[in-house]
């Protein structure tokens, strides 16, 4: 809002989102839309490992959120893991700490998080919000216990 004076936001910490909805809410709904946010530049990728127990695969869930950041930021970030029926295998919500890829020089900020599941056919969704700014992105991915699995 031009020329309203007052505090402005605290660093390291996320923006109130427009439209009265909490930032957990706007992140829940990017991540159940059907149409990817865009408003947030997200790329990720998922990697397999063997788990620890040999019926299941490890993914190690990458992402890089935005650009121009120089320090770290607390914000809103939501991993689903579905199955091909469509039903949450695993996943989380939470305020995440995430940092810069390099500390003081303007990158993305780095996301990392996992999940153990069965051999088979997912989509790996994440949405993130800073303020107005939402991002989402579906990665879908196949995991067998075969060569295309690293051992871990």
């Amino acid at each position: 809002m031009t020329g309203v004076a007052g505090p402005g936001p605290v660093p390291g910490e996320p923006a109130a989102p427009a439209g009265g909805k909490s930032p957990q809410q706007v992140v829940t709904a990017a991540l159940t839309s059907p149409l990817p946010a865009s408003g947030l530049p997200i790329r990720a990728a998922a990697y397999a490992f063997r788990g620890l127990e040999p019926s299941k695969i490890r993914l190690l869930i990458h992402a890089e959120i935005g650009t121009g950041y120089t320090a770290p930021q607390r914000l809103p970030v939501a991993y689903y893991v579905f199955d091909k029926t469509g039903k949450s295998v695993d996943g989380a919500m939470s305020d995440v700490r995430l940092s810069p890829e390099a500390n003081g020089v303007p990158s993305a900020l780095t996301f990392r998080g996992g999940a153990a599941v069965e051999p088979g056919d997912y989509v790996v969704k994440i949405a993130v919000a800073d303020g107005d700014r939402v991002g989402s992105i579906d990665r879908p991915c196949t995991h067998r216990c075969s060569t295309s699995v690293a051992s871990g």
